[in-house]
């Protein structure tokens, strides 16, 4: 997370602050701050450069952006704003830098039932770093629950079970912090 604390100008105040959420290997993000309170507020705008070339603006209703194929090994800076109905937008919010993540394909496994009902989760890592496996019921409206936080072997590959035998459930790999 992190915060930003500037009041804009014009009377618009800047995003609160931004949470990235991602797979430890991912090309898409999707980042999210908090909203703004005011109430003529119409929506925001989410920029996203690549060192060395013009700002792609992401315009959004909601505090949430959906970032798509960035390019791994690359560093991007973002930052967001906020619009109201008058078409006024903010100073940007605080920049955070984000370099895609590069070097492992294919990151997790799908999922093997196994004979007690529970699922066997392969998914990899890179040696030395943590990551939490999560799972979901619903991707939009119930929240990721971490099922345990754990270390790749020494080739990479992070393996756990879990006994939940339940008909549906997602599943996703993101570094620990």
């Amino acid at each position: 997370m992190v915060a930003f604390n500037k009041v804009a100008k014009r009377g618009l105040i800047a995003a609160g602050a931004v949470f990235l959420c991602e797979s430890a290997f991912s090309k898409d993000i999707t980042i999210a701050w908090n909203p703004n309170t005011e109430r003529d507020i119409a929506g925001y705008k989410l920029y996203v450069v690549e060192t060395g070339q013009p700002a792609n603006a992401i315009t959004v209703a909601t505090n949430v952006a959906n970032v798509t194929g960035l390019v791994e090994g690359k560093t991007y800076v973002l930052y967001a704003t906020a619009f109201n109905t008058a078409g006024l937008e903010s100073d940007p919010s605080q920049q955070i830098n984000y370099t895609v993540p590069s070097g492992l394909q294919d990151q997790m496994d799908s999922p093997l039932k196994l004979a007690t009902g529970g699922m066997q989760i392969t998914s990899r890592g890179l040696p030395g770093h943590s990551y939490m496996i999560q799972a979901t019921r619903n991707l939009v409206t119930s929240p990721w629950v971490t099922l345990q936080t754990v270390q790749p072997d020494a080739s990479g590959v992070i393996r756990i079970t879990d006994p939940a035998n339940l008909a549906r459930r997602f599943y996703r790999t993101v570094e620990a912090p």
